[in-house]
């Protein structure tokens, strides 16, 4: 069955064919409050669970940018049950940390997924270098030479297993613009799952879920992804009159610094405009979203998502707001321009549950794995303090570490010690600790307690790691890309504050301002289904189901 073109045009129409940061550490706590027990299931008579995660997305975007918003971020808003003052409680803010978190209902010291990429020590002593979703029992399906994609590294069931736990006859899907984010929103199940490969400019999936392609997305990807070609050129669709929302178009740190405002032209920006190339420009534009929402629209049609007895799980991670972001920044006019789109798609995705699933038959979770620091220059310019860490200082920082953890002889304690003392002389660094010291003593502050999350004593993470210890910079710093462009990785307010926002049948709209925290979703969405969940989760119940007057 071909989707209903309808719908598909609304969501091609949104691509373009042509060839305030809070400054306060939100506080950090962990409740021991029994779960609200649900007054009932909903969708009861099978349905869809929509778990939606946007890579980056600060949840005061949402508001800043109000007034452009028309689509499936307005109706989020209009219809969904918000809970503005939503947080991560771990300090390495990053993709797999986030999205093995909001599907867990834990923080990533139990879930194991404690950054993107982690060292581990091997038996001679030496450290390796590991990715987060690495599994080499797993080759890609088409694939054999690529490194291995699947749930091995992570330690603990979330929300797809607990619904498959409940109903064998559920489907699983998880579908994203990067392999870290669709694995860990499928859970440790055997799903539909795949994700975009931005050189190939392919959904890939792993054997860690099936043998050989699905026949309908070998179809998707000879088809829809073929345009990766000719979608040559990024314009603007942020109107006239919305163009003061964002910072002006032609702000230096951006980009490569020489291309930085749109339109944007892929055969001016690509050096040697080869397959591999063109793909990879592509994957750093709005449009893997549109191509994501597309894939999901196929799947709801291909599987009957939420039209079968058994209730369904569809998780989709948008990358699009973290590639751009990382780019250009949360404030510029490209990310106004990408949120516009998104906007677009997710209203493009709702209309088609309305009418391929019905109106009370799915219901949706919304959030983000973690926020982003505006430009650390852009910064400076409204009046917050900004500094962009060079190279150069990294290098410095690390060659005194460890000279003072080889000065301080062989017992790993005291040399852990004596390498975060030389971190501490660095002006940049606010904190540095011993890992040991902290696991072992008591937190000096709600910070280190949300370092606590982030620590698993096999993988280390951080330029320190290897020595023992953890950094913190100074609040409005950055150390990573370099000399444009920004990140997150902080404990910071502004990479922690993101959407947690539900819509569905039974769920009255608002806005709530109760402290809650992401690992709560995953707890919420089982308990609004009826569906058991761990009694040993970080999360609880926010909202415990059933109608609400």
């Amino acid at each position: 069955m071909k989707i209903r073109m309808a719908f598909m045009s609304t969501l091609l129409a949104t691509t373009v064919f042509a060839g305030g940061c809070s400054e306060s550490a939100a506080e950090s706590t962990d409740s021991n409050d029994p779960p609200l027990e649900a007054s009932g299931p909903m969708l009861e008579e099978g349905g869809l669970v929509v778990y939606v995660v946007v890579d980056q997305l600060r949840d005061d975007l949402l508001d800043r940018y109000d007034t452009v918003f028309t689509g499936g971020l307005a109706r989020l808003k209009e219809e969904g049950l918000r809970y503005v003052n939503s947080t991560f409680d771990h300090a390495q803010t990053s993709t797999s940390p986030g999205h093995g978190t909001a599907t867990t209902g834990t923080h990533p010291h139990r879930h194991g997924l404690v950054g993107n990429s982690w060292r581990e020590r091997l038996d001679d002593g030496s450290w390796e270098s590991v990715y987060a979703l690495r599994d080499l029992s797993a080759p890609i399906v088409g694939f054999p030479e690529m490194e291995g994609r699947g749930p091995a590294n992570l330690d603990r069931d979330g929300l797809p297993d607990w619904i498959l736990a409940a109903d064998p006859d559920a489907r699983v899907v998880s579908l994203s613009g990067k392999d870290r984010s669709a694995i860990a929103m499928a859970g440790r199940t055997e799903g539909v799952v795949y994700w975009l490969n931005e050189e190939r400019g392919r959904f890939l999936t792993s054997t860690a879920y099936r043998d050989g392609d699905l026949e309908w997305v070998t179809e998707f990807n000879d088809s829809w992804m073929s345009r990766t070609q000719t979608d040559s050129i990024w314009s603007s669709i942020v109107p006239e009159w919305a163009e003061s929302l964002s910072r002006p178009d032609t702000f230096p740190y951006e980009g490569d610094g020489m291309n930085t405002y749109l339109p944007h032209r892929a055969l001016v920006e690509v050096d040697a405009p080869s397959e591999e190339a063109l793909n990879e420009w592509w994957a750093r534009t709005p449009f893997p979203d549109d191509a994501t929402v597309a894939l999901a629209l196929r799947a709801i049609q291909e599987l009957e998502l939420g039209q079968r007895s058994s209730r369904d799980y569809l998780a989709l991670a948008l990358s699009q707001v973290d590639r751009v972001g990382h780019d250009y920044g949360p404030l510029s006019r490209e990310q106004l321009d990408n949120l516009i789109r998104l906007d677009r798609s997710l209203e493009a995705l709702m209309e088609f549950l309305d009418a391929e699933v019905g109106p009370d038959r799915w219901m949706m979770a919304f959030t983000a794995d973690h926020g982003v620091l505006e430009l650390p220059e852009a910064r400076e310019e409204l009046g917050l303090f900004g500094r962009r860490i060079t190279p150069e200082e990294d290098a410095t920082l690390l060659a005194r570490a460890e000279a003072a953890a080889a000065a301080a002889g062989e017992d790993e304690l005291d040399r852990a010690r004596a390498a975060a003392e030389a971190a501490l002389e660095v002006d940049w660094i606010e904190d540095a600790f011993a890992w040991e010291d902290l696991v072992n003593g008591q937190p000096a502050d709600t910070l280190q307690v949300l370092f606590l999350h982030s620590y698993h004593p096999e993988r280390v993470l951080g330029p320190l790691g290897h020595l023992g210890v953890a950094i913190r910079t100074v609040e409005g710093a950055y150390s990573g890309r370099y000399p444009t462009g920004t990140g997150h990785g902080s404990p910071f307010y502004y990479d922690r504050n993101v959407p947690f926002i539900l819509l569905g049948p039974g769920i009255a709209p608002g806005v709530n301002e109760e402290r809650v925290s992401v690992v709560d979703l995953a707890p919420t969405v089982a308990a609004l289904l009826g569906v058991s969940y761990p009694d040993d989760l970080d999360g609880r119940v926010v909202f415990g189901g059933g109608p609400m007057d």
